[in-house]
């Protein structure tokens, strides 16, 4: 499910890397190259041992406003789930907010876009 979105942030990290692109446009490319990846991201659902296991973090700190782990996510948490009401919907805003900061981290140069592209595949 993974590999085709990954194949798309190679693919445009290989064209970075090969083309003459501004910054501008390079800017463009990897966000329309890492949009795949991040709708997996984000929309996957209840997969893996991980989501389940963050959702009941937030659903047990905001049943009992006690952290046992992670209190900087706890934190977060609370507002987002003040507005949706669901912890599967908190988790999905968390994992977009995440989303998002690493594309900015990665938006400075061409060759910070190059490094990101290949280092996620």
């Amino acid at each position: 499910m993974y590999i085709i979105p990954y194949i798309f942030i190679l693919f445009g990290g290989v064209l970075t890397i090969f083309s003459k692109f501004s910054l501008n446009s390079a800017r463009f490319l990897f966000l329309i190259s890492l949009l795949p990846s991040f709708f997996v991201v984000i929309l996957r659902g209840n997969i893996g041992v991980d989501t389940e296991a963050y959702e009941s973090i937030i659903e047990y700190y905001i049943l009992t406003g006690e952290c046992r782990v992670e209190p900087l996510f706890c934190l977060i948490s609370e507002p987002i789930y003040s507005l949706v009401n669901r912890s599967d919907f908190t988790l999905r805003i968390i994992t977009a907010i995440f989303c998002i900061l690493f594309y900015f981290s990665f938006f400075k140069t061409k060759n910070d876009i190059i490094v990101a592209c290949l280092f996620i595949f």
